[in-house]
């Protein structure tokens, strides 16, 4: 439901920084998560993401630290084993 509305609505601004369409749509699906999640931080693993993408786990966490290092994404909580990193997006809507 997260991704289809992801897919559905106009991509974020901040989106539009990126060339590769995955890294847009990852942009957009975190901005749904973060819809979905208030004031809390959601969770995303890079296995998920790399799914969701049609990628590879290590780029997908590559991706996911680019948005990091860009100010798309703050960590709150870094992932462990058994446990997805908890996120929050910060990007501009």
């Amino acid at each position: 439901m997260i991704v289809q509305r992801a897919d559905a609505s106009p991509p974020p601004a901040v989106a539009e920084r990126y060339d590769a369409p995955e890294t847009r749509r990852l942009v957009a699906i975190c901005r749904e998560l973060q819809r979905a999640s208030g004031d809390d931080p959601f969770f995303l693993s890079c296995r998920t993401a790399a799914e969701l993408l049609g990628m590879d786990h290590a780029t997908a966490w590559r991706r996911l630290e680019m948005l990091v290092a860009d100010g798309v994404l703050l960590v709150v909580q870094v992932g462990t084993k058994h446990r997805a990193t908890r996120y929050r997006y910060v990007g501009s809507d």
